[in-house]
């Protein structure tokens, strides 16, 4: 099903999308509906990035750490001051409290599971390696 796919023209399509959703030290998702950094895309965002640009990566993984609490907990989103009119936003959890990091506005929780963190562990592994 899949014989005819062009690996290095698939590579090129990849990268193309990530520059476009690029927010220089962090990555959305996608435009519209995930205009923020979300801690599982950043983990594999940083994974993708590791093989062709490390320094990228290594920012990634940087600032998705810049937005742990206190706590250690890396939130599932850290808010994009840029994009407006998203629902819910970081009023809507409440999270700007003791142990969350002053500087960036984030959901007050992680995705459950051990898997997630799996993924940023893997991810920071990859850049240290």
């Amino acid at each position: 099903m899949y014989k005819n796919i062009d690996l290095q023209e698939l590579k090129v399509r990849a990268h193309g999308v990530l520059k476009l959703n690029d927010l220089g030290t962090s990555t959305k998702p996608s435009p519209k509906l995930y205009p923020h950094p979300w801690n599982w895309d950043s983990a594999f965002i940083a994974m993708g990035l590791s093989h062709s640009d490390s320094n990228r990566a290594e920012t990634e993984i940087r600032f998705l750490l810049q937005a742990q609490w206190a706590t250690g907990m890396i939130p599932h989103i850290v808010f994009n001051p840029e994009a407006v009119n998203y629902h819910p936003g970081p009023e809507y959890w409440s999270a700007q409290i003791p142990n969350a990091p002053a500087s960036l506005k984030t959901s007050g929780f992680t995705q459950p599971g051990k898997s997630r963190n799996d993924d940023i562990q893997t991810a920071v592994s990859r850049l240290v390696a």
